[in-house]
């Protein structure tokens, strides 16, 4: 059975803390780190990871809007399973857990409207 482990790290070295709200520092990391099994033809395909993405690591609009609702200043786990049903026909669910980083100060007022949640998704892709 494949295993399979992973992270990343990344910054944003432009980062600044904000010059409008006190106790706003840069928040500029993002890391993860996950493990994966499996093999989605034979069985399935199994992954665990957690994500932890700061307030300014990234702008939103980069983020994935299926992973953390596309919002950063959020960290949580993140399961999924994989199945190929078809030949190109793979059956996939998630399961997100995700909350705020930071919410002690109004300059996280906008990131942190229902952070707190759990997301579940289900697809049936096709691959063409």
């Amino acid at each position: 059975m494949p295993l399979s482990l992973y992270g990343g790290y990344s910054t944003n070295l432009t980062a600044e803390p904000s010059q409008i709200y006190e106790g706003v520092g840069k928040n500029s990391d993002a890391w993860n780190a996950g493990i994966e099994g499996g093999d989605k033809r034979k069985v399935m395909k199994l992954g665990l990871a957690f994500f932890y993405i700061e307030a300014n690591a990234f702008p939103s609009q980069y983020i994935d809007s299926d992973f953390l609702d596309g919002h950063t200043n959020r960290y949580g786990p993140f399961l999924y399973l994989s199945k190929e049903v078809m030949k190109k026909t793979d059956f996939n669910t998630q399961i997100f857990w995700s909350d705020a980083i930071e919410t002690d100060s109004d300059g996280y007022g906008d990131s942190t409207v229902a952070s707190e949640r759990t997301r579940v998704q289900i697809d049936l892709l096709y691959h063409f």
